[in-house]
């Protein structure tokens, strides 16, 4: 399943881009990218908890998830520092990467400080960057549901723009072992609680707004939910898959080919959303079915998150120290390979190291059985 979350970080980038396109192709938009993601973590996390972790091991699951997702964080984090203060502030640019903090950091107030801080170093909570702002003057905190129309957003101090989305996937890990472990029955109606609330909010209040339709975790839950439900179907359909290999490798290409001219494809954006999320849930099981002896993919699947968190600031980086002589339409492919390249070799020299140290822990963990009660 590496190349779909490859294509679903690539469809962020593009986002990001002026015009939204690589050589042409928007692939997805990137919010609905995100949401990708989260489905995909629901059916790993499904697959995780089913097959690796033992009832009772919830801290370990959750002590696990941390420290695959941190480390790389951190290298990163400490990458947009130096090119903020460094790159950033000479070239005087004016989109939004580090805007807070080149531009408002005065902020009178400890507390706020230790919040923004906290965040920005430790990943819980950091949803809550883009509904929460900073009240000019006293700097303290308050709740918003239109962040970047406050004159002080908090998310103007986010260093790494993307890891927001961090932020939901913690608090699924935090409910994961509860959820996912559930009869299919129990996590269909979470499904449609969630849906529930998305669709009431939209129709019923004026809560639901843009800024939140894919960053609150109550209303992304039933993607997570989604992908928990599609390792259900995987888990049950090996004898299908093994008489109906070549069908399914056919829709596997077929289904990537629709990812990247997603943009282009006819039809209400409202139906193409809900049909394109349909074939997600039922291609994501075919997918990791044909991916998941292949080195290979595997491979690409793992520099897909160090590409998600780290393309802003290889954007912010490459317009510092390049300023001519590449054809403007050209550039989103420029960023796409130096992503690429970066995100390679932190996880050559540095991901697979904490990786190695990570499993070794687990294992470590897993041959300490509990001593038997003494009657």
């Amino acid at each position: 399943m590496g190349i779909l979350r490859i294509l679903l970080a690539i469809s962020v980038l593009a986002s990001h881009l002026h015009g939204g396109a690589v050589l042409g192709f928007r692939l997805i938009y990137g919010d609905m990218a995100v949401q990708c993601f989260y489905m995909v973590s629901g059916f790993y996390m499904a697959l995780v908890l089913n097959r690796k972790y033992r009832p009772g091991q919830y801290w370990l699951f959750l002590q696990q998830r941390y420290l695959r997702l941190i480390p790389a964080y951190w290298v990163i984090l400490l990458i947009n520092i130096v090119v903020a203060f460094f790159f950033y502030v000479p070239q005087n640019y004016t989109h939004p990467f580090y805007l807070g903090w080149l531009r408002d950091y005065h902020v009178p107030n400890l507390f706020s400080w230790a919040y923004i801080v906290f965040l920005n170093l430790f990943l819980i909570g950091s949803d809550s960057f883009f509904y929460t702002a900073l009240t000019p003057g006293t700097g303290s905190l308050y709740f918003t549901l239109s962040c970047p129309y406050q004159p002080c957003p908090l998310s103007n101090y986010q260093f790494v723009f993307p890891a927001w989305s961090l932020g939901v996937e913690l608090l699924f890990y935090i409910c994961a072992p509860y959820l996912v472990r559930q009869r299919p029955l129990v996590q269909i109606a979470f499904l449609v609680g969630s849906c529930s609330l998305r669709w009431g909010s939209s129709f019923f209040t004026d809560i639901h707004t843009d800024l939140l339709h894919f960053r609150f975790f109550p209303f992304e839950l039933a993607f997570f939910m989604a992908g928990s439900l599609a390792y259900q179907i995987y888990a049950r359909s090996d004898a299908f898959f093994t008489r109906h290999l070549m069908v399914l490798k056919w829709a596997q290409y077929l289904f990537y080919a629709v990812v990247v001219a997603y943009s282009r494809l006819p039809g209400a954006a409202d139906d193409r959303f809900a049909l394109f999320m349909v074939l997600l849930f039922f291609m994501i099981p075919v997918l990791f079915y044909l991916s998941k002896d292949n080195a290979a993919d595997r491979l690409i699947g793992e520099l897909s998150y160090p590409f998600y968190l780290s393309h802003p600031v290889i954007i912010v980086l490459t317009e510092a120290l390049v300023t001519r002589g590449f054809p403007p339409n050209r550039w989103g492919i420029c960023y796409v390979l130096l992503s690429l390249a970066f995100s390679y070799l932190l996880y050559r020299f540095f991901e697979s190291k904490t990786d190695a140290w990570r499993h070794a822990l687990f294992e470590k963990k897993q041959s300490i059985r509990p001593r038997p009660a003494i009657e």
